[in-house]
């Protein structure tokens, strides 16, 4: 064997040895929350629930019809020479009606028939949702993440949309996966990835699901002598490579609460029970742990705590979502959501101690894109970098 061959056999070992050259470089994780990116759900992205008589008066098209209904009735005046008056007489009389509470009512629900009925034609509905993901993907393309976790999807068709939309912008992924859900509103999450993974499937053999397993009870009420129980409605556990190591992440969202609700709060709490028990035999077993999604609650949030694992005695996740992590000049960009209890941060990247340590000095840092948009989410995407 000549030593030209020995040197390439030894070169081949090693690179089999080590994993893949992207372990040893820069990886950008990140989490995006699509709001209501489904067929059948993304009528809510266009505010048709709470703004339907409002959006509607905002559209030059349907104003301006309502206004030609109003011109071809001033023959009904017996002045059609005086459009002035007309006009004016016509703007005094809406103002009437409209300050009468019966009429604005009136009105009011009869928009929104007007708007569900556009919305039960399947044409109208299609096109809107192809407005939709053409804007989401036209913003998600701009994180330019190694994996990106997005949350608030629709089924695999829809998710199947969406990655069509990427392509056809120029920003395909080589990898993806989609979880099985038990969300009462058929809400999944999607991982893109252009690091190849695994997705960890559980459950009985030909019948595994993409969940994160397991089931815990709470109580309903604090002296309560009934349980109940729950589990993950969407998770997703993947593995790849990175740094040489093992990494798990877990993509988790947990559901928004709109009150103030003890049962509300033990079912989120039993939830991140669930989630820490998955993780932990992983970093028992040195391996690099990753918790990514939507957790509708806050750095300092009870349900982030107990993910973290604040509250007991075993080794805990790092908040990536504290501004030791971002850059000074961004202090003020540390939120993804804002809504009525202001500017809060509710999706998280909480990574392991090893992965820290394992990163050059300075070699986690977070930031958010700023994203104003209402088609594309009422969200901001959280991203972390990590250099070994």
């Amino acid at each position: 064997m000549s030593i030209k061959t020995k040197i390439i056999i030894i070169l081949v070992l090693v690179c089999f040895s080590f994993g893949p050259l992207y372990a040893e470089k820069n990886i950008r994780i990140a989490t995006f929350n699509c709001e209501f990116l489904a067929r059948d759900k993304v009528h809510k992205k266009f505010g048709v629930d709470e703004r339907t008589a409002i959006d509607l008066w905002r559209q030059a098209g349907y104003r301006e019809q309502v206004l030609n209904l109003s011109k071809n009735s001033e023959d009904l005046w017996g002045q059609p020479d005086d459009k002035e008056q007309v006009s004016d007489l016509i703007r005094e009389f809406n103002e009437d009606l409209w300050s009468q509470p019966g009429y604005r009512e009136q009105t009011l629900n009869f928009n929104k028939k007007i708007v569900g009925y556009l919305w039960e034609q399947s044409a109208y509905r299609e096109k809107k949702f192809n407005e939709a993901v053409h804007a989401v993907a036209g913003f998600v393309k701009t994180i330019d993440a190694d994996i990106l976790v997005l949350t608030e999807l629709g089924p695999m068709e829809d998710f199947r949309t969406l990655i069509d939309s990427l392509v056809s912008q120029g920003a395909g992924f080589s990898y993806n996966a989609l979880c099985d859900s038990y969300d009462s509103m058929g809400q999944h999450i999607g991982i893109l990835s252009n690091i190849e993974f695994e997705v960890q499937r559980y459950g009985e053999k030909n019948k595994e699901k993409i969940v994160i397993p397991g089931r815990k009870f709470y109580q309903t009420e604090l002296a309560d002598p009934w349980e109940k129980d729950i589990g993950i409605n969407m998770g997703m556990h993947i593995r790849f490579e990175m740094n040489r190591k093992s990494v798990h992440l877990f993509a988790v969202q947990l559901k928004s609460q709109v009150t103030v609700d003890i049962e509300e709060e033990a079912r989120k709490s039993a939830q991140a029970s669930i989630v820490r028990r998955n993780y932990l035999p992983f970093i028992d077993a040195g391996d690099y742990v990753i918790v990514v999604g939507d957790l509708n609650d806050g750095r300092g949030e009870p349900v982030v705590k107990k993910i973290r694992g604040l509250d007991d005695i075993y080794p805990d996740l790092i908040q990536t979502g504290c501004l030791d992590y971002f850059k000074e000049s961004e202090y003020d960009q540390g939120w993804t959501y804002y809504g009525d209890g202001g500017r809060q941060q509710i999706d998280h990247i909480l990574i392991s101690r090893n992965i820290k340590a394992d990163c050059k000095k300075d070699g986690v840092e977070t930031s958010v894109i700023p994203q104003e948009e209402p088609l594309v989410s009422d969200h901001r995407p959280l991203i972390v970098d990590l250099r070994f």
